[in-house]
């Protein structure tokens, strides 16, 4: 899923697939443009068909360099979003 979705899909932050009853079905069965909100809530889409636990996971990554001393500046740039399998025996 993750080979298939890499090598058939586009990042970009430009496609906001807004205004459709389901973004994430307007994503992977269209042009498949989309951030990281679309590609991992298709991965998990494409996943559970298969039978495979998984979920989505959100939060922020900040980058290392960012850092001043021990004060880190977040803001919504640093939003991201990903999949997640479970794995019997491993966990999320």
């Amino acid at each position: 899923v993750k080979l298939w979705l890499d090598a058939n899909s586009k990042y970009s932050t430009q496609e906001k697939h807004a205004d459709v009853a389901d973004p994430t079905a307007d994503y992977l069965f269209g042009n498949r443009i989309g951030y990281c909100v679309h590609t991992s809530h298709a991965a998990v889409y494409l996943w559970r068909s298969l039978g495979i636990p998984s979920r989505v996971g959100t939060g922020y990554m900040v980058n290392e360099e960012t850092r001043r001393g021990s004060t880190l500046l977040i803001t919504g740039r640093d939003a991201h979003a990903w999949p997640e399998l479970y794995v019997d025996g491993l966990g999320w």
